[in-house]
């Protein structure tokens, strides 16, 4: 697999994290992790079948990547929401986040467990360039600074 498809695939997978993630929010469900991994993909596989154009990225997500994250988010799953329930930067609140950002912010969260060695700013950019398809302007500003917040406050969790 070339350098490019690779990279496609690992943002592909963090976007479907952040849809499970989402999916549990608004959904009335509980699933694992990994059977929430597991529909996930074949939600994107019908999806692609189908021709569906609505997902924002062409490869299909990295399952590796997928399950990594979210069975960190499931493990870390107090940690993660109680500093999502401190963070408040001027003019936002958890209150005021969409269910979307939230999903974006829990699989972002979950990634930040999973690879405690990963640069704090590459995984920024990256789950950044994910929620850049999914938010407007103002939430994606908020998104970039929230992480760094975050990610300070679930440092000392970390391990």
């Amino acid at each position: 697999m070339n350098q490019r498809l690779s990279l496609k695939r690992k943002d592909a997978a963090r976007l479907a994290a952040a849809q499970a993630c989402y999916r549990l929010r608004v959904e009335d469900i509980t699933l694992g992790a990994d059977m929430l991994a597991e529909q996930t993909i074949a939600l994107w596989r019908a999806s692609k079948e189908n021709d569906d154009n609505s997902l924002p990225f062409e490869a299909m997500p990295e399952v590796a990547l997928l399950k990594k994250i979210l069975l960190a988010r499931e493990a870390h799953l107090p940690n993660i929401h109680a500093a999502l329930e401190t963070i408040i930067l001027p003019e936002w609140k958890k209150e005021r986040m969409s269910a979307v950002m939230f999903g974006l912010m829990e699989a972002a969260c979950g990634e930040f467990f999973a690879y405690p060695d990963k640069a704090r700013a590459v995984m920024i950019q990256a789950h950044g360039d994910v929620a850049a398809n999914l938010l407007g302007e103002e939430e994606h500003r908020y998104f970039h600074k929230a992480l760094n917040v975050l990610f300070d406050g679930l440092a000392q969790h970390r391990n």
